[in-house]
């Protein structure tokens, strides 16, 4: 039994080896039995044989006639041969197909040509497929009926009338198209006469073109067009106007070089209201040139433009327009005529010239620089990094326009449209003789917009104008004057606009060639080249706006910055010229003219100015120790100021002087015994800081024992009388004697004084003390008798803030400070209450 079943199995092994040779064998004859043709009988013997599915043609075949009608499938490669004949017909059959792939090595194309014009070269009632082929017919129809596909690089020459004439394949619209076809990237040229008509794939359709130029015109890759002359232009305009909308969504056109000249420009517009434009189009860095209208015969429709009408998806980039538009009505925009929905504007530059001439009850012209007219609900028009240096002129009045847009109309009620601008700048050309702009009424400078309604919003985000057109927008200009050896740049990150030449910088302003814009807010990047001299490094000085470190943030005025020598606060050697005349040197601190106060009590300090002269344009605090006068009365010099720099003896405006604290003092006749008196810093000055009362006034207190002082500004001195746990203010006025201890009352938190020697003046109503330096409280108490001392501040009594003279519980009373000593058995537990006596007042 198992030797029978081991037979069956070897049996069943031999069967199948011999079924695998026997198909082999046959596969292999099916490679060799296909029909290669050399000539027009073997060509009609392969149309006859109903066992023929495909023919292999392997030389140029000619005398081709009337083939018998094609009744079942049949694929003809021609391997880059020629079939033709004046009487060449190929007839297919309903229900039948035939294709004909021309491909030959090396990417070579075959050809089908017929010779007379009796008939067209293809009469289908079936499928036809042509691929990698030309048909030549001087016919009136390349082919005639059925359904016809076309592949890629496809040609059909010679035809009188239309390349088809078949019910789904016609010379008006749509091509009939299999989605899953797979020679569905369609890319025909069919010239006639040498003009050039062109079939693309179009989603679901495949889409005729009529008057095509070649590719050195316009050319198509994938999903992008290239315009590379005027007449790709055109072509580019006819394209969007003989296809249904939105034909170029998901598309791009680009540029391919600058297209149209000043003398030549294009004279085409691309869109209608129902064919707007839906791509995306990329200049990549072109310009282009357009003319429409003459100064004789402006153009006479709305919406004149480039871009008549965009919509919905559409974005514009790296594009430059110039030329000019002659228009006699409204609408006319140096991009866009019109456009409803959202698009996006970048890096674009608008050079163009509109000269209206429009004629109305408004003078209402509604031009825009870049767009005309833009609305619709929900609706965004952006524009980044753009620039309008074009101009916008009338011959007879016309106003009502926008620098960019010339109207942004929302939908009633809502406020979802938006006008945004992003790091551009409206620099209009200037205005030459004999040239009108147009009329600031109603106008914007970027966009005006629907404001009865408030349903479209305007967003400015770092954009700049050199002059307005009506309502201000954006920033105004300010220019910042740099002093010798300070260079000004912009601050932060830099966004280049290749096109509109902007450069945007993060902290705010923009760079257009050599020009820097900034405004209000906007952060300016300072650097100096100056090498200071020993004692001095550089610093800035600005006349407005806030400066922190190299860094000047704009106010909304122009500014001068200034390079300025700042004292580095250590010693170096300088020479100086003494009282006597002789030239001494000593360490000393340079001053810069920065300065508010220098020295310190106790301490002796030198100074000096010099490279360049210093002068102070504000008050200067000095402060110093007194060792005692001379027989003379003049001041001893213990401390030193503006004292000669090295190598600048008896230079004018530079001299030696004292200054201190104003405790004893000097005249200016103390420095002229020293050489050159006009430099030297010869300040009494004295700067007292006043805090704020509830009353909104600001107080301090002040005493001085050996000299007296004249209060400048808005500020009175008042000395006070105590009785019934209140002090009595009695108005003294603006000079304070030496050893008058007083409250003074002011309009700001500085009090200013100047020295004077009016004589010491003690009123006998007068309750208020002072002392000359940080004094003991015990040493007061034994001078002026056993008490509770009060000082003027704030504290906080019930929950409640009280100003006035109040308990002071500290071990020193601080120098030149007023106060108040009251007698133990007199003294209330609470602060003292101020109030004016009848004669006096704030």
């Amino acid at each position: 039994m198992n030797n029978i079943i081991q037979t069956i199995r070897h049996a069943a092994r031999a069967a199948a080896v011999l079924l695998i040779a026997l198909l082999a064998t046959q596969t292999a004859g099916a490679e060799e039995d296909i029909p290669k043709v050399t000539d027009a009988n073997a060509l009609e013997m392969a149309f006859r044989d109903p066992n023929v599915s495909v023919v292999n043609v392997t030389a140029d075949i000619t005398g081709v006639g009337d083939l018998q009608p094609l009744n079942r499938d049949l694929t003809i490669n021609l391997n880059g041969h020629t079939i033709s004949g004046d009487g060449l017909h190929f007839d297919v059959n309903l229900g039948c197909s035939l294709t004909i792939n021309g491909e030959g090595q090396g990417g070579s194309v075959g050809n089908i040509i017929r010779g007379n014009a009796n008939n067209a070269a293809i009469d289908n009632n079936g499928t036809v497929t042509l691929s990698h082929m030309n048909i030549t017919t001087n016919s009136e129809y390349a082919i005639l009926g059925g359904t016809l596909y076309i592949g890629n690089n496809v040609s059909f020459n010679g035809w009188t009338q239309a390349p088809f004439n078949t019910p789904n394949v016609n010379n008006t619209g749509n091509y009939n198209y299999a989605p899953d076809n797979t020679l569905a990237n369609v890319v025909a040229t069919v010239t006639v006469g040498g003009e050039t008509h062109y079939f693309e794939n179009s989603g679901a359709a495949l889409t005729y073109i009529v008057s095509h130029p070649d590719n050195d015109h316009f050319s198509l890759s994938g999903t992008t067009y290239t315009i590379h002359t005027a007449t790709g232009w055109d072509a580019f305009c006819s394209l969007l106007a003989s296809n249904a909308q939105g034909f170029f969504t998901g598309k791009t056109v680009r540029l391919g070089a600058d297209i149209g000249t000043a003398d030549d420009p294009v004279t085409s517009m691309a869109g209608a209201s129902d064919k707007k434009f839906t791509g995306s189009f990329d200049g990549d860095g072109h310009t282009l040139t357009v003319g429409y209208g003459t100064a004789d015969a402006p153009f006479g429709e709305q919406y004149a433009a480039p871009f008549r009408y965009l919509e919905d998806g559409c974005t514009i980039k790296n594009l430059h327009v110039a030329g000019h538009i002659y228009t006699s009505t409204k609408y006319a925009g140096g991009l866009a005529g019109s456009q409803y929905g959202t698009v996006s504007i970048q890096n674009c530059r608008s050079s163009v010239t509109i000269v209206s001439s429009v004629e109305n009850a408004n003078n209402d012209g509604t031009h825009g620089g870049f767009i005309a007219y833009f609305g619709g609900q929900n609706k965004h028009l952006s524009f980044e990094g753009c620039l309008f240096d074009g101009k916008l002129l009338t011959t007879n009045g016309t106003s009502h326009c926008g620098g960019f847009v010339g109207w942004a109309n929302g939908v009633s009620n809502t406020t979802d449209t938006e006008v945004t601008f992003t790091n551009c700048l409206y620099a209009p050309a200037a205005i030459a003789d004999g040239e009108t702009e147009v009329g600031s009424s109603d106008g914007a400078t970027f966009a005006r917009k629907n404001n009865n309604t408030n349903t479209v919003t305007l967003t400015f985000t770092n954009c700049y104008y050199t002059r307005t057109l009506g309502d201000a927008q954006g920033k105004a200009l300010h220019s910042v004057t740099a002093g010798d050896g300070v260079t000004l740049a912009l601050s932060g990150t830099a966004t280049e606009y290749t096109v509109s030449g902007i450069t945007a910088y993060s902290g705010g302003g923009l760079k257009h060639g050599e020009n820097l814009y900034y405004g209000s807010d906007d952060e300016v990047s300072l650097t100096l080249s100056n090498t200071a001299p020993e004692g001095y490094q550089y610093g800035y000085t600005v006349s407005a706006g806030t400066l922190s470190g190299t860094t000047l943030t704009m106010p909304d005025e122009d500014v001068t910055v200034s390079g300025a020598l700042r004292s580095t606060g250590e010693t170096v050697e300088v020479s100086y010229v003494d009282a006597d005349g002789t030239t001494l040197t000593h360490n000393a601190i340079a001053l810069d003219g920065t300065e508010t106060g220098l020295g310190s009590y106790g301490e002796e300090t030198w100074y000096f100015v010099g490279l360049p002269t210093v002068a102070f344009d504000h008050r200067l605090n000095l402060y110093g120790a007194i060792t005692g006068y001379n027989d003379g009365g003049i001041l001893q010099r213990n401390y030193y100021a503006a004292c000669k720099v090295a190598g600048k003896e008896n230079a004018t405006g530079v001299g030696c002087g004292y200054i201190n604290d104003g405790n004893g003092g000097y005249t200016t006749a103390d420095v002229n015994n020293v050489n050159n008196p006009d430099g030297a810093v010869c300040i009494n000055t004295l700067a007292l800081t006043a805090r704020q009362a509830p009353d909104g006034n600001y107080w301090t207190t002040y005493y001085n024992g050996t000299r007296g002082f004249t209060i400048e500004g808005n500020a009175c001195a008042y000395t006070a009388r105590y009785g019934g746990s209140q002090l009595t203010l009695h108005k003294l006025g603006k000079e304070i004697p030496k050893n008058t201890a007083v409250i003074i009352v002011a309009d700001n938190d500085v009090v200013s004084m100047t020295a004077t020697v009016l004589p010491a003046y003690i009123s006998p109503t007068n309750d208020l003390r002072g002392v000359d330096v940080d004094t003991d409280v015990d040493d007061i108490r034994s001078d002026l008798g056993d008490g509770t001392l009060y000082v003027l501040g704030m504290t906080t009594v019930n929950n409640e803030q009280h100003f006035g003279f109040h308990r002071y519980t500290g071990e020193e009373m601080a120098a030149h400070k007023a106060f108040v000593l009251v007698g133990n058995s007199q003294a209330p537990a609470r602060s003292l209450t101020m109030v004016f006596d009848e004669a006096s007042g704030i």
